[in-house]
């Protein structure tokens, strides 16, 4: 929630480490035969040097050249990779809408032949138009179920109701659950 964003990967593709640092976090991505993975990272647009937050990519990278320019939902973002020499990677970083963080979005082809950089760039794109910026929910005044049963607990709007069956006569370790707009 503190993040507001969303994105989508291919469902085959399981998550890897993640890994806590500073004011963010980078999680990693593969598909199962190693050939692609993908890491997420968020930090604080911060600077240690100058305490005082970024006002652009090419400062934060101190990068003396222009790189390819694209929009991320309704962000500019830059794409530093792929260049020469590492045309293996594709990678896009831009701003949160309130500048607050950087996200950096990579995707790498383990396995370099042509083909694979070519399908690398085509997932990279997919993956980068699934990317959303999130508002919060306000979830102050919502409401609780808890079921130590099956020890789980879920939040729902004040105005819905919760309907649970089961176990039944066919299925005795199965719960049935559902929240309902009144």
């Amino acid at each position: 929630d503190e993040f507001g964003f969303e994105v989508r990967y291919p469902v085959a593709w399981k998550e890897g480490e993640f890994l806590v640092q500073g004011s963010g976090f980078t999680q990693d991505f593969e598909d199962d035969s190693r050939q692609y993975s993908f890491s997420l990272s968020v930090t604080g647009n911060y600077s240690q040097v100058t305490t005082k937050s970024y006002d652009n990519l090419y400062e934060y990278l101190s990068l003396p050249y222009t790189v390819k320019t694209i929009s991320i939902d309704g962000q500019e973002a830059i794409q530093p990779l792929p260049r020469a020499g590492s045309e293996h990677v594709n990678s896009a970083m831009f701003f949160s809408k309130d500048s607050r963080f950087i996200y950096t979005i990579m995707l790498t082809t383990n396995n370099v032949t042509e083909v694979n950089i070519e399908t690398g760039k085509i997932l990279f794109d997919q993956i980068l138009s699934t990317f959303r910026f999130v508002e919060p929910v306000d979830t102050t005044d919502w409401q609780t179920y808890r079921n130590a049963k099956y020890r789980f607990e879920i939040w729902y709007p004040k105005e819905f109701e919760v309907s649970v069956d089961g176990p039944t006569k066919y299925s005795s370790d199965r719960l049935n659950f559902r929240i309902i707009d009144t």
